[in-house]
């Protein structure tokens, strides 16, 4: 299993989630 990538994904969802928020 690739944790670094999963984590990296998640955090792009979450980025998303973030700026959807902001604006």
């Amino acid at each position: 299993m690739q944790v670094t990538a999963l984590a990296h994904e998640i955090q792009e969802s979450f980025n998303i989630l973030l700026e959807d928020q902001i604006f």
